[in-house]
């Protein structure tokens, strides 16, 4: 008979109070309560059926909505962290890693999204992100900002398959692959020098109109206009002409050469020209050559006429 008796009485129990050597110990139902030694945390189910483990002072650690705090933060759903996580809405990822300076000058590579802290000085030093050591990235850096891709394999003379650099005139570090748009309006492409004011730098050749430039820096396919084009020769100027000794062939060689080719000794054929084009300064060049010894040969004619005034006049 005591034994239920004693039974009656536990399962009525709402409130149990035991006393510790070291402090009170309490248990609680609606919620239930548990109380560590002088009452200073808690654990307890809430109204929503989240777990709570915290400071009886409401310092918080709390577990099933996150929050931690005192002052490490956290949040997730957040009562109160302003930051080191915070969060309160949706965040899925299979590798997501922010590091602050991993090491000087190191790559952290994930097959995920990193974002990290180069930490290495000058240029190099910045944040970066990047999806893995074969894919893609974008760095901030105190002069410059940058969008690469990387190759299958990364090393250091295979590093950048493209690149795309915004930066200031100066100290910039870049690949030949490299496309840079520079604080003086420059753009500089496949190579960078820091070339003064709205500069066009472009390290290879150009095709207008061709993907073919055939050796050449410039190729257009069609027409071109400009007030002015200056041509600087490496070729010498044929001032050589006038020199003293310079053999100047006479007009029946000069005859006998046209009759011949059927233009002059020096200067393209027509067919030639079809096939290869001139070039323009060489032509320059050879035309004023033509036109220096066309000269001589007018000089000589007008001595063979005052010659023969001079003989014509004695004969009278």
């Amino acid at each position: 008979m005591k034994r239920i008796v004693l039974f009656i009485v536990i399962c009525t129990l709402s409130r149990m109070t035991v006393t510790a050597q070291n402090g009170p110990l309490k248990f609680q139902d609606n919620p239930l309560v548990f109380y560590g030694q002088d009452g200073h945390w808690e654990a307890r189910q809430d109204a929503f059926s989240n777990l709570v483990w915290k400071s009886y002072s409401t310092q918080y650690f709390m577990i099933n909505d996150t929050y931690f705090l005192q002052n490490g933060n956290v949040g997730i759903g957040i009562p109160a962290p302003t930051a080191k996580l915070q969060v309160a809405g949706n965040i899925v990822a299979s590798e997501l890693v922010v590091l602050n300076d991993p090491g000087n000058n190191t790559t952290p590579y994930l097959s995920g999204l990193t974002i990290y802290n180069r930490g290495a000085s000058g240029n190099s030093y910045g944040w970066k992100w990047q999806t893995a050591s074969v894919g893609g990235g974008f760095g901030v850096y105190p002069n410059s900002m940058e969008l690469w891709e990387y190759p299958d394999v990364d090393n250091s003379n295979n590093c950048c398959r493209g690149r795309l650099k915004i930066a200031k005139s100066t100290g910039v570090n870049v690949y030949p692959q490299a496309v840079v748009i520079d604080g003086n309006g420059n753009l500089a492409l496949g190579g960078y020098t820091d070339a003064g004011n709205n500069t066009l730098s472009v390290n290879g050749s150009v095709g207008i109109g061709t993907n073919n430039a055939q050796g050449y820096r410039l190729a257009v396919v069609g027409s071109m206009i400009a007030e002015r084009i200056k041509v600087k020769s490496q070729a010498s100027w044929p001032d050589f002409v006038f020199h003293h000794g310079y053999k100047l062939p006479s007009l029946a060689t000069l005859e006998n050469y046209i009759k011949e080719n059927q233009h002059l000794p020096e200067i393209p054929s027509a067919a030639e020209v079809q096939e290869n084009g001139i070039d323009v300064g060489e032509m320059n060049r050879k035309l004023l050559q033509k036109v220096e010894e066309l000269t001589l040969y007018i000089i000589d004619l007008q001595k063979q006429v005052n010659e023969l005034k001079k003989n014509q006049h004695q004969d009278k």
